[in-house]
């Protein structure tokens, strides 16, 4: 008897702590999406333009995602071009050229996902937003510790 006993006041007392301290006594464990950017295309004058996120942040390991909305009145291909870290070209995304690159239909959605790589160097890298074919901004992508 005294062996269980033992087994249920063992058990007992985290349940208790649980009950009168509510679910902040226990750590939470909540999945993290992906680090999260927007490309707009609106038309401003004559022309299709893009306005970007300013800035990224995110950490070796993670998914970053470009979210695109198409508001121009025809279809266009985005390209994330030219990521530099200061003066030098290096490239902290995990994915193909050909992943960084979508036709987005008239009034149309699209999402480009990369991951960064986990030995991609600490700091902010510049890139190019390009519009059909047209380097445009320069948005910023940082990587954290």
């Amino acid at each position: 008897m005294k062996r269980y006993t033992v087994v249920s006041i063992a058990l007992v007392l985290p349940l208790g702590a649980y009950v009168l301290l509510g679910s902040a006594a226990l750590p939470r464990v909540e999945a993290q999406g992906p680090d999260q950017g927007a490309i707009t295309l609106q038309v401003q004058g004559a022309a299709c333009q893009a306005s970007v996120t300013d800035r990224i942040r995110s950490k070796r390991g993670r998914v970053v995602q470009w979210n695109i909305t198409n508001n121009c009145g025809d279809v266009q291909t985005v390209r994330l071009l030219d990521f530099q870290l200061g003066n030098q070209n290096r490239d902290p995304l995990g994915c193909p050229a050909a992943d960084r690159s979508k036709q987005v239909g008239t009034n149309g959605h699209a999402v480009i996902t990369c991951p960064v790589k986990g030995d991609a160097g600490l700091g902010r890298y510049t890139y190019q937003v390009a519009l059909d074919g047209q380097a445009g901004l320069d948005p910023e992508l940082e990587i954290e510790n």
